[in-house]
């Protein structure tokens, strides 16, 4: 790989300096500003890459904090990685554990035929080894590694981390570059860093699905009682034979319970509503 501009620079001013004839104390003099100005450039590259890498991962916490819809959430993560990465293609792939497939959530960049639209078995598949394994893994040439892409995405290296919620692998966030990159342990512990955000928001959206799941089971709960209980009064029933009643009218219908006990409470209040009217006008 060449040298960037500015350190080819730095390299050919030492070379012309070995030849000058300058007297050596000038020489060391010269060799020790230009060290330093290497230094302070390497310096300045590093920090750059680490203030980038830090406005990443502050702007993931603030679309965590701020948005609510997972695909929103997962969307901003992988715009933000690919930045952070310079990479051609960033992808977040949710695990769908029944079916043993890696399904396509959200993606920076246009994927290839290959790596679009239809989920990819984990057993067959780069992004499934690191969720088989919960470790990250690197591929140097995506062309050559079957599961990974194909000779003709355009695609070079691959960097898949899994997203871990505790010991749970939930999917894995894919890092592709249009050119060979050994990713080191600096970019490995930054993509961990991200994925753990990403498998937080993931955790968070299931925990409040199954809140709701929960708080609907539980209105349901409480109409189906409740219709029971006017079954009861109207007709004179057990709340067993209410209850039996509900249900077989659920299956002759072919509709929920709940929506049934919905009518039945309705068809209630409605009634109650208009005894009160003639009641009132009687008086």
């Amino acid at each position: 790989m060449a040298p960037a501009p500015l350190h080819a620079g730095l390299l050919q001013r030492v070379g012309s300096l070995l030849v000058s004839g300058l007297p050596q104390d000038r020489i060391l003099e010269e060799l020790t500003g230009l060290v330093e100005a290497l230094a302070n450039t390497r310096l300045s590259e590093e920090s750059r890459s680490a203030a980038q890498r830090l406005e990443t991962l502050t702007a993931v916490a603030q679309t965590l904090s701020r948005e609510s819809r997972l695909d929103q959430i997962l969307q901003a993560i992988s715009d933000r990685t690919a930045g952070a990465f310079d990479a051609a293609l960033c992808s977040i792939m949710l695990l769908d554990e029944e079916r043993g497939e890696l399904v396509v959530r959200a993606v920076h960049g246009a994927p290839p035929e290959s790596l679009r639209g239809s989920p990819l078995k984990v057993e067959n598949s780069v992004a499934g080894r690191a969720v088989l394994t919960a470790r990250p893994l690197y591929v140097p040439n995506v062309a050559v590694e079957p599961g990974s892409g194909d000779s003709g995405s355009g695609l070079a290296s691959l960097l898949s981390v899994p997203l871990m919620v505790r010991e749970t692998v939930r999917g894995t966030l894919n890092i592709y570059t249009r050119e060979e990159r050994a990713f080191s342990e600096r970019d490995i512990d930054f993509a961990t860093v991200v994925a753990a955000q990403a498998a937080v928001a993931i955790e968070n959206d299931r925990l409040l699905a199954e809140t709701e799941e929960l708080r609907q089971a539980l209105e349901a709960r409480k109409l189906v009682e409740r219709a029971k209980g006017i079954l009861q009064q109207r007709f004179n029933l057990t709340e067993e034979e209410a209850y039996l009643r509900l249900r077989n009218e659920s299956r002759r219908l072919r509709r929920p319970m709940r929506q049934l006990a919905e009518a039945v409470v309705l068809a209630e209040d409605l009634h109650r509503q208009s005894a009160a009217q003639e009641t009132g006008g009687a008086s």
